[in-house]
């Protein structure tokens, strides 16, 4: 479970980490079993000595996966688009079919970072970016 986390302080600038966390119990209309849900967040902050804040901290959300491939163009036949997951889930399972794409993943894993800026997906060191596309 998520634990409360103390302040840090470091002679050259000021940082601040906690986790916060919120528990509320739901009653369910089953017998009256109770289920509960948990909430947390983490709060970063880091100011610089002279006071000011440090805005380059852009958070990223990072998912470990496998990577199958990438369809450069998609075609769509009669004016037809993707409107839902269904649609290309359909459109990946034809792409693998054709050899567009292979039916098993490679062994390795790849790391696809999403941010406000937009999704990469490069390898586990980081050092190789196979993808970037731009929000």
């Amino acid at each position: 479970m998520f634990r409360k986390g103390k302040k840090r302080h470091s002679s050259s600038s000021s940082q601040s980490s906690e986790i916060s966390t919120k528990s509320k119990s739901v009653d369910s209309s089953l017998g009256g079993l109770s289920r509960s849900s948990t909430v947390a967040s983490l709060d970063t902050d880091s100011t610089k000595s002279s006071g000011q804040s440090n805005n380059n901290l852009d958070t990223c959300a990072e998912f470990r996966i496998k990577y199958v491939g990438a369809i450069e163009k998609l075609k769509f036949s009669e004016g037809k688009s993707l409107e839902g997951p269904l649609d290309l889930i359909n459109y990946i399972d034809v792409a693998q079919q054709d050899g567009k794409l292979p039916f098993v993943p490679l062994e390795e894993e790849f790391i696809m970072g999403v941010s406000k800026y937009g999704i990469k997906v490069s390898s586990s060191d980081q050092y190789d970016v196979l993808h970037r596309h731009a929000l």
